[in-house]
């Protein structure tokens, strides 16, 4: 619950933010420090925190508490959203129960609200006040409440989800076929891939999403080096039976210049700090001569002693152990680190894709 000073005088509070204690409590003011936001007395003092102020205006405009503003949004949403368990308590009480489950214009619910913004109390006092169903209820965009935690990096919000019946969730994709599985490696956040992993979620490592993207490609693109060892060493480039995956066949084919270019910008700096597995895998994905120089060039400059960078023939970069057959495996096995057992024949799946592209 977030902590706030009461306002000593609610007219007073009121008045000081433009409204009228005595007139029209239903009328919008411009926010005073941003304009482009007009609020009626009641958003405003329930978003603030101000108990007695909401009691204030309650007893002048009663019907106040389950009014909605132009998003859809009702004060019981507002108090869920921040975290303010005891205004929400008190809403309950003045007559704003069905709005524990009221949702806006863009289909968020108080509980998706809560659970996006980490605040477990809220939600469980939510799904003991009428609304356990939503833990699973979606807005329009297919998103859960599961999915909204996992993102936001609210571990202890999901494991509770998981518990009280949203288990099935972490692997439900929201409208654009987003697992969260997929969207907690984009956004390189390990410990909920892991969790996510391990309790039920494995086979997501290796699910598309409509558009292509899937966890390997997005963590890739955006840096997440751990998260991307990481899903290698699950299998992300294998399936079950240690065959090559389509998943990172795709990660290497495709010859978006636009891509390219943005994969280029992203690992210039780290392919000169990180293994020789990453310049290999940037280096496959260029096909156009400047592309290709450029990325060599910078392969060059970390390359060991024992490596040796060579523009192949149709425009492809490749990169060989000298005089070592195994020569990419160990490229996998420096990026990945020391394996063992189940970790080594999924490096290897990685490696067979590898080797395909680079010699």
């Amino acid at each position: 619950m977030a902590a706030y000073h009461p306002a000593a005088s609610p007219a007073a509070w009121l008045r000081e933010r433009g409204y009228n204690p005595d007139g029209d409590l239903c009328e919008s003011i411009p926010d005073k420090h941003h304009s482009w936001i007009s609020r009626t007395a009641i958003f405003a003092a329930v978003e603030a925190g101000e108990l007695g102020v909401c009691r204030f205006i309650w007893e002048h405009t009663a019907s106040m508490i389950r009014s909605q503003n132009t998003y859809g949004n009702t004060p019981m949403y507002q108090a869920c959203r921040f975290g303010l368990l005891d205004v929400a308590s008190w809403l309950l009480e003045a007559g704003a129960g069905p709005d524990t489950r009221t949702q806006d214009n863009s289909g968020y619910s108080p509980m998706l609200l809560a659970c996006q913004n980490g605040k477990l109390d809220v939600a469980k006092w939510l799904y003991n006040m009428g609304a356990a169903e939503d833990i699973r209820t979606k807005n329009h965009n297919g998103v859960t409440p599961m999915l909204s935690a996992c993102t936001q990096c609210h571990l202890s919000v999901s494991k509770w989800l998981f518990q009280v019946g949203a288990a099935e969730d972490i692997r439900t994709q929201d409208k654009a076929g987003n697992t969260p599985m997929l969207i907690v490696c984009s956004k390189g956040l390990l410990d909920i891939a892991s969790w996510l992993f391990e309790v039920g979620a494995a086979e997501d490592i290796r699910v598309e999403s409509k558009y292509g993207d899937f966890p390997l490609l997005s963590a890739f693109i955006r840096g997440h080096l751990g998260v991307a060892k990481w899903l290698i060493l699950q299998g992300s480039a294998s399936n079950d039976e240690g065959c090559v995956d389509a998943a990172m066949t795709m990660l290497l084919a495709r010859r978006n210049s636009k891509l390219c270019a943005q994969l280029l910008l992203d690992f210039q700096m780290l392919i000169r700090e990180h293994s020789n597995f990453v310049t290999v895998l940037i280096a496959t994905r260029f096909s156009e001569s400047g592309m290709l120089q450029n990325c060599a060039a910078s392969a060059a400059e970390v390359q060991s002693n024992a490596y040796r960078p060579v523009k192949a023939q149709g425009g492809r970069a490749l990169s060989v152990l000298r005089g070592h057959e195994g020569g990419i495996l160990r490229l996998v096995a420096d990026f990945a680190g020391l394996v063992r057992g189940r970790q080594l024949r999924n490096a290897r799946g990685a490696a067979a894709i590898l080797r395909g592209y680079v010699g």
